[in-house]
């Protein structure tokens, strides 16, 4: 995996994919990988507000998303941005 979020403390997390506008919900100990498509290339921008994060998807790159270990459907794994 080429990032990992655990939320370890509070609820619900929400996680936005931009701009594939995929929205991931973060129960407390759940954990989130994202596994880049492409390698090198443009670094993902996170982002965090109002109790959300956002993962901004560069341009020519892709990601698969797993929740727990296991693959989740995602509109961002379907494309390249």
């Amino acid at each position: 995996m080429d990032l990992i979020f655990k939320n370890t403390t509070i609820d619900e997390l929400k996680i936005y994919i931009e701009p594939s506008t995929d929205e991931i919900l973060l129960k407390k100990n759940d954990v989130l990988g994202i596994q880049k498509k492409i390698e090198g290339g443009t670094p993902f921008e996170i982002h965090y507000c109002d109790g959300a994060v956002v993962i901004w998807i560069p341009h020519g790159q892709s990601a698969d998303f797993f929740m727990n270990g296991n693959e989740i459907a995602t509109i961002c794994s379907q494309h390249i941005w």
